[in-house]
């Protein structure tokens, strides 16, 4: 009987216990809506009464100890990491608001990975959504909180034109409109998106076969008032994760669908087990990095398994070798076979959006700079984050741009603090 009743006593703490635990949580997740950070400079503070939100106005000679050029995500992260150390940071957007990148996205692309491998540092509660996969648009909603919640200073339609080196005095960033900013030490973070790569063919630019990139591609309703139509016939150029999403959509929506590829395919696993094998990925990493494999190594992405494998094994999407030329109403393939095509669809990726870096040596294969540490190679103070193989594999992923941020904030709050 006695060991009967210790037993109830030992359930009744426990249930006392887990409903204190959910009152203290409950209690902890409303102080962090309710009570943001709040800015961390007087200027910041004018600038936010002035302007509004988190978008202020640049002033020509302007000085700041970083510049971010870029407000997506690796922008806003490490942005957010700066401000934490008490560093005097300005965000530099030439969009009308932060992550417009993501807003011009495909109609229904979707992030292929779990919530919890894509947040930024420091991301609140009241931030997080309650499904697991988002939408772009939903993740450049997230991107416009996490900017307002983190008060981060951002100047919207700030394009820039060049950034120069003053040796050992820093860097002056120079926009479009004409403004020059001195900053000790700038950080690039401009991505990819802007600068769609587009293979060279022989005859591509006189043909009179329609092509288009994936950075310009919406949906099959564009491809639609494009072609006038619907069951066209589209070549589409790549072997990568967004032709594969791409030629599910095209064949839904009624169109004849080809792929053209270098090399043989290699596919993922399917959507749903890819989600599924997301949730030991943290841990496969990590085991990775023992094994000395976590180098700052180029990030291969796959197709996706599942039905876009099916639609090639089955012979429903036919697959060629890489084009070898243009004709005027014709593709001819490497291996000498040919079609007649209303479009063809690049989804050959992207190169590193630097042409505001023109004094910079670019490697012809990747358009990647030099870089250690994530610092410029060849001009001292200027920084880089987002960029494929930075740090390790995971450099030009959202997960990795979260640690990188955290690590480059660390080394320029202590370089600044001497």
């Amino acid at each position: 009987m006695k060991r009967y009743l210790l037993d109830a006593w030992a359930v009744l703490a426990g249930l006392v216990i887990n409903c204190l635990g959910k009152l203290l949580l409950l209690w902890h997740l409303g102080a962090r809506t309710l009570a943001p950070p709040g800015p961390r400079h007087a200027s910041d503070r004018k600038e936010r009464e002035l302007c509004g939100a988190h978008y202020i106005q640049v002033f020509d000679r302007e000085k700041r100890q970083v510049v971010v050029v870029g407000a997506g995500p690796a922008g806003l992260a490490v942005g957010g990491q700066l401000r934490k150390r008490g560093v005097d940071v300005l965000l530099l957007e030439r969009g009308r608001s932060v992550g417009e990148s993501w807003l011009n996205m495909p109609n229904n692309l979707r992030l292929v990975t779990r919530w919890s491998l894509n947040e930024l540092p420091d991301t609140p509660d009241s931030l997080r959504p309650t499904e697991t996969v988002v939408s772009a648009f939903r993740f450049a909603r997230y991107l416009e909180a996490y900017a307002d919640y983190h008060r981060l200073p951002v100047a919207s339609g700030s394009t820039v034109s060049r950034v120069s080196s003053l040796g050992t005095d820093g860097l002056v960033v120079s926009l479009q409109t004409g403004e020059r900013i001195h900053a000790r030490e700038v950080v690039n973070a401009t991505g990819y998106f802007g600068s769609p790569f587009v293979p060279v063919f022989p005859g591509a630019l006189e043909t009179k076969i329609k092509q288009l990139h994936y950075g310009s591609y919406r949906s099959p309703a564009q491809i639609v008032e494009l072609l006038h139509g619907t069951g066209k016939r589209i070549l589409i150029v790549g072997k990568g994760l967004s032709a594969g999403q791409v030629m599910i959509e095209l064949d839904q929506a009624g169109n004849s669908v080809e792929l053209s590829a270098r090399g043989l395919l290699e596919f993922g696993p399917s959507p749903s087990l890819d989600l599924f094998l997301q949730r030991f990925l943290p841990v496969l990493e990590w085991w990775r990095g023992l094994l000395g494999q976590d180098c700052g190594c180029s990030a291969k992405i796959r197709m996706q398994g599942g039905k876009t494998k099916r639609l090639v094994t089955s012979g429903r999407v036919p697959v060629h070798p890489q084009i070898a030329r243009f004709e005027p109403d014709r593709v001819v393939f490497q291996n000498g076979s040919s079609g007649v095509y209303d479009l063809v669809l690049y989804c050959t990726g992207f190169r590193p959006h630097l042409a505001h870096l023109p004094g910079l040596t670019l490697d012809k294969e990747t358009g990647l700079p030099a870089i250690r540490r994530m610092e410029s190679r060849e001009m001292p103070h200027l920084h880089f984050i987002g960029l494929d193989g930075e740090r390790n594999f995971r450099s030009r992923f959202l997960r990795g741009i979260r640690e990188d941020a955290v690590s480059l904030a660390e080394r320029l709050a202590l370089r600044l603090s001497r």
